[in-house]
């Protein structure tokens, strides 16, 4: 306030008007901090939602690679049952040729 009586002085005002200019002053500052604070919510958000996608893709990257990791799990056991399944018919057949 002090500083918006003192700028008002060097305007050459007084009394009424200098009343009236520090009111007037006070209150574009507190709009300047009120919009102020409205962009810095709004930046807020938006790093939030830059981070909330972030975390997403993050997780949906993570679900791929243990999904491809279980595929590839499954086809190994595929694999390994069908190469036992062929030793045990390959052994039947030599039992079956003697």
């Amino acid at each position: 306030m002090e500083k918006f009586v003192q700028l008002g002085k060097e305007f050459g005002l007084e009394g009424e008007k200098l009343l009236e200019f520090v009111h007037e002053q006070q209150e574009l500052e507190r709009e300047d901090k009120r919009r102020e604070e409205e962009r810095e919510e709004k930046r807020r958000l938006v790093e939030e939602k830059k981070e909330e996608k972030r975390r997403q893709l993050e997780e949906e990257k993570e679900e791929k690679r243990r999904r491809l990791e279980e595929e590839r799990r499954q086809e190994e056991e595929r694999k390994k049952k069908d190469a036992e399944e062929k030793t045990k018919i390959a052994k039947l057949g030599v039992k079956n040729e003697n």
